[in-house]
């Protein structure tokens, strides 16, 4: 985590982890998710839902 080779956090914080990268690499159009080891499916429905609502709508309509 301290690498931030992961988005863990708030979704405030996640947004800005996500800005981040989108400044350190012009042109950034596309992220990978990746359903975690050991995380269940229900878990991760519910971790990509909540992304999907409270991260995904601060970068729609932006190109």
């Amino acid at each position: 985590v301290a690498q931030r080779a992961w988005l863990c956090g708030p979704p405030r914080l996640v947004i800005d982890q996500i800005k981040e990268f989108e400044a350190r690499y012009p042109g950034l159009e596309h992220m990978m998710i990746h359903w975690a080891e050991g995380m269940g499916p229900k878990e991760f429905k519910e971790q990509i839902s909540w992304f999907a609502r409270d991260v995904m709508p601060a970068f729609i309509g932006r190109r």
